[in-house]
């Protein structure tokens, strides 16, 4: 249960919100993190940071606070993924530099 909402705090969606009547646009997607830049606030899709969800709207039915140990997990992840890209893009150049002085060393051309 959300009892309150502090600016920095991060949220995941669990149910898409939609914004009541005729225009029925939405304002947040299940599945996607979103982040408070002000108190009693979340910050919706379209970037609106003053969006407040005051607990007569039952906030803790569509989000479920993101915990820190979870952002930093993920966070971690991203980073072994990002560090196992840069690592593979290195060894293809490389080896790719490796073949090309290798070709002008015995006068091919490129």
């Amino acid at each position: 249960m959300i009892t309150q909402i502090k600016a920095g705090d991060k949220f995941t969606c669990i149910k898409d919100v939609v914004r009541p009547g005729k225009r029925k646009q939405p304002l947040y997607f299940s599945d996607q993190v979103y982040t408070s830049e002000a108190d009693n606030c979340i910050t919706n899709e379209n970037g609106v940071i003053y969006n407040s969800w005051p607990q007569s709207d039952k906030p803790g039915e569509y989000f479920q606070r993101l915990d820190e140990e979870v952002q930093h997990d993920k966070f971690r992840e991203n980073l072994e993924l990002k560090e196992s890209d840069d690592i593979q893009r290195a060894i293809m150049i490389g080896n790719e530099f490796i073949h090309d002085c290798r070709i002008k060393a015995i006068g091919g051309q490129l």
